[in-house]
């Protein structure tokens, strides 16, 4: 029995595909992982309301609510901040939920681009995802405070 020449390549570029997503999203996580906190990090990590670190939800849920109402205006990235920055101490759960955000982020914008031109081309989506990654990686305005840091990323990459 002879193999399907479509189903393979179909099966091969699949293959390519999985594999440069895991290539980007790895080295996005490298980034992320040897960047340090920034000063607005140290920022939302305060609690105005009480002083010093947050210790409980309610109190970061207070602090939000009042952050929301005389600051920002911004209520789920500002939640998220006081509890990546401030509630944990460490920035590892925070770099595994950015990493898997972009990579998100990633999927979802190259496979709305390749849905949108497969109507007008038949190319292979690897050039498509390589090209929207690198793009988003070279053009970004000031990428450490959109994708790195925690507070520029929970206002800029998450809402994204």
């Amino acid at each position: 029995m002879s193999e399907n020449p479509t189903h393979t390549k179909s099966t091969n570029q699949t293959v390519g595909l999985i594999a440069l997503y895991i290539i980007i999203v790895s080295a996005f996580g490298l980034f992320n992982k040897y960047t340090f906190w920034f000063s607005d990090d140290y920022a939302i990590g305060y609690d105005a309301t009480y002083g010093g670190r947050f210790d409980s939800i309610a109190k970061i849920v207070k602090s939000t609510i009042v952050g929301y109402f005389h600051w920002s205006g911004a209520f789920i990235p500002t939640f998220l901040g006081h509890l990546f920055c401030g509630y944990f101490t460490s920035k590892t759960i925070f770099n595994i939920a950015n990493t898997i955000c972009f990579g998100v982020f990633i999927y979802y914008g190259t496979q709305t681009i390749c849905l949108i031109n497969h109507v007008q081309t038949k190319h292979s989506c690897l050039v498509k995802t390589l090209l929207f990654s690198t793009m988003w990686y070279l053009c970004c305005p000031v990428p450490c405070e959109t994708m790195f840091w925690v507070a520029g990323t929970l206002n800029y990459l998450w809402n994204t």
